[in-house]
């Protein structure tokens, strides 16, 4: 018998040895609505198993932004992300994402409940539709071989400079840029999180000491033969673009992870996005894998 409870920091142990990453989230990260996050117990008779009992896990992220496509209106979107375990992963999940609807209509009228299915995953796009989510979007999933020669060129003038920063970023002057990049600034919570707590760096082109370019990179692999970075919330203040200065920042970054012995560099992109989805098949990405984006009204 499979039972939904709220998530207990008591909890926090063997929901680390099932997955590390998410432990890690629901701890630290503020864009995680807390009162949210559920777990799926695995009972018998009225008691939890003791070999293991937890084997789902969801909960609700309320941010800023989080992969706002280009044509952004200003939407609010709540987004749900869940998890089932071993064979009871499909039961897990079906409680998970009816409870996360249920706390969704309850306490978020005027948003969106946003999520993303891989498009060829059929069975479980028709699961989602039938919940009642509309497709919205697609986003590409990207990738680049480092192994492949990187173009170290650079055409940019003398007073651009490039940067690297962790916990030392100034994080106002980051998110101003990047809220004219975008049109709505990164979520300041998730990208103290990634800084904090997932090793992350931002890099950096700067003009007079403004940022006019970023790129945020993290490893998403540890200790396995072929390491992968994320190479993401790429901007350029729109003053400043079609001056190469992305591509050549973006190459910057590919030669330093690849210094780091990293095999692949992997990135999101929405994919009506065509010149962003340009100049990343310039640099050497190719598409690996579409997303659904899906978005359930209140």
């Amino acid at each position: 018998m499979l039972v939904a409870e709220k998530y207990r920091k008591a909890m926090y142990d063997k929901l680390s040895e099932l997955d590390s990453f998410i432990a890690l989230e629901l701890e630290n990260n503020k864009d995680i609505i807390k009162e949210s996050i559920i777990v799926v117990i695995k009972r018998e008779d009225g008691k939890t198993d003791p070999h293991g009992d937890i084997v789902g896990v969801g909960y609700l992220i309320k941010a800023a932004s989080c992969y706002c496509p280009a044509d952004y209106k200003g939407i609010r979107y709540i987004h749900a992300s869940f998890k089932g375990f071993f064979e009871y992963e499909a039961e897990a999940s079906d409680i998970l994402i009816d409870r996360l609807i249920y706390d969704f209509r309850r306490n978020y009228k005027g948003y969106k409940l946003r999520l993303w299915c891989r498009a060829k995953n059929i069975l479980y796009l028709d699961y989602l539709l039938g919940k009642g989510f509309l497709v919205e979007d697609t986003m590409l999933v990207l990738e680049r071989e480092l192994k492949d020669e990187i173009d170290k060129k650079c055409t940019l003038n003398s007073i651009v400079n490039f940067g690297c920063y962790e916990r030392d970023l100034d994080m106002d002057s980051y998110l101003q840029s990047n809220a004219l990049g975008f049109g709505i600034a990164d979520s300041r919570y998730d990208m103290l999180y990634r800084l904090d707590f997932c090793k992350a760096r931002v890099y950096t082109a700067e003009e007079e000491g403004d940022i006019v370019a970023a790129i945020t990179v993290w490893p998403l692999t540890y200790g396995t033969e072929r390491r992968k970075y994320a190479t993401e919330n790429i901007f350029c203040i729109p003053s400043k673009r079609r001056r190469g200065i992305t591509y050549s920042l973006l190459n910057h970054v590919l030669e330093e992870v690849a210094k780091e012995g990293a095999a692949l560099a992997s990135l999101n992109v929405y994919g009506n996005n065509s010149e962003a989805i340009n100049l990343y098949f310039k640099s050497g990405y190719e598409v690996v894998d579409v997303l659904l984006e899906l978005h359930l009204n209140f």
